[in-house]
């Protein structure tokens, strides 16, 4: 049996997470410090683990005063487990629950955002599932189960589902923006996928056998040993797995970092090969790498030779532009080194507000004798996030 705390404990803890990462997000045309956003996201989840373990001592605390209230005959009736996230939800039947912060803002999120929170939330699911663990064999140390400790185990089981929904929806997106650019990464992702379904699919067999141990709690009657046996033996097979996705996002912020600066290197090292001769012929050179970027992004994945394409075209416009020995020229190449260093780095979402920083110093252009060029029309968002496949 689902308690009614468990879509709040995760909600609070989903949101804190997105919350902190989506705000950190918000592009600005100077370069944007990439690793403060992560650090603000990591905090993030810290913050919210505390509020959820503060909810775990109140079920654990539950379960001591049910087990005293045991041991005499004027026993009070168990605790009801009470939410302690801040602010504190309304009850279930108050109203409907917050709406979840929907899957395509994930897609703002620059790689290394991305790989930082599928680190944290595959973490905070290997830690919910020895949590659960632990506590299921706790339980049948003295071959009975209670109620508060059924409420116990299912506060770690409701946290490790949805931190294990979270991972997956995350390594589905990195998968998906920035799959054929880090194919390294994504081998390691698709291992910590594997060992998630594993760990998913025992909480759900979680789910039957406290469903089984509640019914029987409902009815008055002691609950029998084949069961307890069998609430103990499903918690336990977790464990393995748990380890292993531990070490498994231990290792996912190396390779990432690894292939991120690899990619930097190579493509920051490219020679401009057709350089403008006038100031004319090289805003002209603007529009071409305006174009070239929104084709490579409009469809909010980015191939490596788009990737490649962009980093030319905004190389050669660059080397145009610094030529030219105008103040206002050099200052739109150095918004076009800014916004595809960015994109070099596996972030679209800045880079598209590099793009914008760009087409805005163009159309501010004051110059005499030098006439402004059309510039293609701003591609609009990003495309629609996909399945992974």
């Amino acid at each position: 049996m689902k308690q009614k705390f468990s879509l709040y404990a995760v909600a609070g803890l989903t949101a804190a997470i997105l919350g902190l990462a989506l705000a950190g997000c918000a592009r600005q045309p100077e370069p944007v410090n990439t690793q403060a956003t992560i650090d603000a996201a990591v905090q993030a989840t810290k913050n919210a683990e505390l509020a959820v373990q503060a909810t775990i001592d109140a079920a654990v605390q539950a379960t001591d005063l049910a087990q005293q209230a045991q041991a005499t005959p004027t026993a009070t009736p168990v605790p009801t487990l009470t939410p302690t996230l801040s602010p504190t939800p309304a009850p279930a039947d108050a109203g409907p629950a917050a709406t979840p912060i929907p899957t395509e803002e994930y897609y703002t999120l620059s790689e290394e955002e991305l790989a930082a929170l599928i680190d944290q939330a595959a973490t905070e699911a290997a830690e919910a599932a020895v949590q659960y663990s632990n506590a299921a064999a706790e339980a049948a140390a003295d071959d009975t189960v209670t109620a508060a400790e059924v409420e116990t185990i299912e506060v770690y089981v409701s946290a490790a589902e949805e931190a294990v929904a979270l991972a997956e929806a995350l390594i589905g997106v990195y998968a998906d923006v920035y799959g054929e650019l880090a194919v390294e990464t994504v081998e390691s992702l698709d291992e910590i996928s594997a060992a998630l379904v594993i760990i998913a699919e025992n909480t759900e067999a979680m789910n039957l056998a406290l469903e089984e141990v509640n019914s029987t709690l409902e009815q008055g009657a002691a609950v029998a040993q084949a069961t307890i046996d069998r609430l103990e033996a499903t918690a336990q097979a977790v464990q393995p797995q748990a380890e292993q996705v531990k070490q498994q996002a231990q290792n996912l912020s190396v390779v990432t970092q690894a292939q991120i600066d690899h990619r930097v290197q190579e493509l920051l090292s490219l020679q401009p090969t057709i350089v403008a001769d006038n100031p004319q012929a090289a805003l002209e050179s603007v529009v071409g790498f305006l174009q070239a970027g929104q084709q490579a992004v409009g469809d909010g994945r980015l191939s490596p030779d788009e990737l490649q394409k962009v980093v030319q075209a905004g190389v050669n416009a660059s080397a145009g532009l610094k030529g030219q020995d105008i103040p206002q020229l050099d200052e739109i190449a150095g918004a076009i080194d800014r916004a595809t260093g960015q994109l070099a780095r596996g972030d679209v979402g800045g880079f598209k507000a590099g793009l914008d920083d760009v087409t805005g110093k163009v159309n501010g252009l004051d110059i005499g004798g030098i006439s402004k060029p059309s510039l293609p029309q701003p591609s609009g968002d990003r495309g629609k996030p996909s399945r992974r496949k």
